[in-house]
């Protein structure tokens, strides 16, 4: 983003709700999943860096005290210094949020739910394992922050074994346009 240029940020026209930013800080992936389109994920694009992402949050003026930041990527916890995004967001008034695939260190996601992070961590079929699965289980003591969805119909077998492993959680379903749509309840 270069200094002449804008950025137009839309919000609901609902007062009580509170504007969300959605900031794609990258493409870099750990995942190459079969359903998601081949223009948002690499393995290899560079990170965006902390200068370039400070610089584009300063030209966003929202004027509501509470306000919110949603990173998205490819998969934005590959970027070295997310942390240091979080904070600086932080600093600035925004509630943050970092939608991710849960392959983080469980450390990485400590540091993070530290920071009042909201994790919206995303299970998929064709990468997610027992282990994976098993560690975000292990964050159980900040599950008011977590928001995990399972990228499959309910009663798939995958979504009942993350079921198994995450018993205490609420858990959100998304089918996977063009495999699930021929699923009996569609």
């Amino acid at each position: 983003i270069e200094n002449n240029e804008k950025i137009i940020a839309l919000s609901s026209m609902h007062e009580y709700l509170w504007p969300q930013v959605h900031f794609f800080i990258g493409k870099r992936c750990n995942f190459d999943c079969s359903y998601c389109p081949p223009g948002i994920h690499d393995k290899d694009s560079a990170h965006l860096l902390l200068g370039e992402f400070k610089h584009a949050l300063s030209l966003i003026h929202l004027k509501q005290e509470k306000k919110k930041l949603i990173i998205t990527g490819g998969e934005p916890t590959l970027n070295p210094d997310i942390l240091k995004m979080v904070k600086y967001a932080k600093s600035i008034n925004y509630k943050v949020v970092i939608s991710t695939n849960g392959t983080a260190p469980k450390k990485r996601y400590k540091e993070l739910l530290e920071e009042n992070v909201n994790l919206h961590i995303s299970f998929h079929p064709e990468f997610s394992n027992n282990k994976l699965i098993e560690k975000i289980a292990s964050l159980e003591k900040y599950k008011d922050e977590l928001s995990l969805k399972v990228m499959t119909l309910y009663d798939d077998p995958f979504a009942e074994n993350v079921r198994s492993i995450i018993p205490n959680q609420v858990l959100s379903y998304h089918p996977i346009y063009g495999k699930d749509l021929e699923h009996e309840y569609y």
